[in-house]
């Protein structure tokens, strides 16, 4: 049996694994491949009894179960943990396996409508609604079949229904995906999670806000950077160099233009979940 550790870091064709531990047979111990995870004793909660069956199932594929745990001292940070189940393979040829599984324009953009999807139904469908407050990357698990599922609801809150925003005492969640009026205000409504254009920029670009591209661009944010480009003369310089030349440039211009409205500074001009699903719908493959 192997264990996988899988934090959905990034969602573009860079998502790799990067944790794996190599539990066959009589190994001396577990091999660790990640930045995120410094030493085999961060990992120890899993050798004791029961405790992948204490985790919480998230979800199961062809190839095994994938289960959310806290990766303990990492400040709240959450892993997904993949149990394989089949004939043992080196730890080492599970992660170059995965990085081999591109995702192309077809996936990123089902993980588009997928998040879009999510957001709608907390913040239209869930009683009470639900303010995600931390939507970024790492809160993104992708299944088996690159299915995008929104997780990471440890800054979640439930909007009563005689409110239309929440109001907080101090900054939670990741700074490069917060809406701009939450960081100067601390007043936190659906149209903070709307931000999550971020998101959906970063599936078309191949980039992500941390990315020390844009610390050689002087200073300007990634978003900055998005809608500069989107009024260039040349906005496909915006799509992902992968991307390039699939014959899907317009349809991913598509959903730059709507990460450009979702990114809006006015946070009552940006469109509300199901539009963003609606229009996200009607870009046609």
């Amino acid at each position: 049996m192997i264990f996988k550790w899988k934090p959905v870091i990034e969602l573009t064709e860079r998502v790799l694994f990067l944790a794996a531990v190599r539990r066959v047979g009589r190994d001396p111990g577990p091999a660790i491949f990640s930045p995120l995870i410094k030493k085999a004793k961060d990992l120890a909660f899993l050798e004791k009894k029961g405790g992948l069956a204490s985790l919480e199932k998230i979800g199961s594929g062809g190839c095994g179960e994938v289960y959310k745990a806290e990766l303990p001292g990492q400040n709240g940070r959450m892993i997904s943990i993949k149990k394989i189940v089949g004939p043992p393979m080196d730890a080492a040829a599970l992660i170059e396996e995965d990085r081999r599984r591109e995702l192309d324009w077809l996936a990123r953009h089902r993980i588009a409508l997928e998040l879009a999807c999510g957001l709608e139904y907390l913040h239209m469908h869930h009683c009470p609604h639900i303010i995600h407050r931390d939507l970024n990357p790492v809160n993104v698990l992708l299944d088996d079949d690159m299915e995008a599922r929104i997780s990471g609801f440890g800054f979640a809150r439930a909007i009563p229904d005689a409110h239309t925003h929440i109001t907080t005492s101090n900054v939670v969640g990741t700074v490069e995906y917060i809406a701009p009026e939450y960081l100067q205000m601390l007043t936190r409504t659906e149209k903070c999670d709307i931000y999550f254009g971020v998101l959906l920029a970063g599936l078309v670009m191949g980039k992500l806000p941390s990315d020390k591209f844009f610390q050689h661009k002087n200073e300007m944010s990634f978003v900055k950077w998005m809608r500069n480009v989107m009024a260039s003369e040349n906005p496909k310089r915006a799509i992902d160099s992968k991307l390039v030349g699939n014959g899907c440039e317009e349809q991913m211009l598509l959903v730059l233009k709507i990460a450009c409205f979702c990114t809006l500074e006015d946070p009552n001009e940006r469109p509300n979940s199901k539009d963003v699903r609606r229009m996200l719908l009607q870009i046609q493959h």
